[in-house]
């Protein structure tokens, strides 16, 4: 960065808060885009039945909510969930660099 102030270059800077990024990813982007990076076969497939018909009921005291199928947001905590993550952002930090 601080070459192109000195070469009076335009600097962009993109700010991410990642403090919810696990709720932000949706399903089906990330799927595509493991697809793209070859992740084929039982371990796409594995992935893409965990994220199906994936719903959510709300409990609030006595009363429960209607359920609702989800189609963003991912687990959090396991090993290979900060790799999704990483996967699915990847192309808006390549964008930077263009």
């Amino acid at each position: 960065m601080f070459h192109q102030i000195e070469q009076n270059s335009s600097v962009y800077v993109g700010m991410l808060d990642q403090r919810a990024a696990f709720d932000a990813v949706w399903h089906s982007g990330l799927l595509l885009k493991l697809g793209r990076l070859c992740v084929i076969g039982k371990m796409l497939r594995t992935l893409m039945e965990s994220y199906r018909n994936v719903s959510c009921t709300i409990k609030l005291n006595s009363h429960v909510s209607k359920s609702y199928l989800i189609q963003r947001s991912m687990c959090q905590g396991g090993v290979l969930f900060t790799f999704y993550y990483l996967t699915y952002v990847d192309d808006l930090a390549r964008r930077g660099e263009q």
